[in-house]
């Protein structure tokens, strides 16, 4: 019996570190692709709809089809992009877009000179 309740614990152990490794992973990212954004909205509604996730550092627009555009949201901090993945869905201006986070961003050169 002993040796089964061994075995048990070191399964918790493995899913426990298997998780804190995720976490670690996933807490290195501060931008977040935000897709199907209404014509409508602007660079101001999004930071708008984004200023409780956390401090902005940069926003990019561009449009992605004849009726969105997708925004590249730039955070502060790593907390900052972690609450906005959890907005996906949510609605700006008069559509529902989704939110994922981006791995490999780059901010252009004019992001770097505003950085205030």
């Amino acid at each position: 019996i002993p040796l089964d309740q061994t075995n048990l614990t070191l399964g918790a152990v493995t899913e426990t570190s298997a998780t804190a490794n995720w976490t670690i992973n996933a807490s290195n990212i501060r931008t977040v692709k935000v897709s199907n954004i209404s014509l409508a909205a602007s660079e101001r509604d999004i930071k708008e709809f984004f200023s409780f996730s956390g401090d902005i550092q940069y926003v990019e627009m561009r449009r992605e089809t004849e009726n969105a555009q997708v925004a590249y949201v730039t955070f502060k901090d790593t907390q900052g992009a972690d609450t906005a993945i959890l907005l996906t869905g949510a609605k700006i201006v008069d559509l529902s877009v989704n939110i994922t986070p981006v791995e490999d961003y780059q901010l252009p050169p004019e992001a770097l000179l505003s950085n205030t």
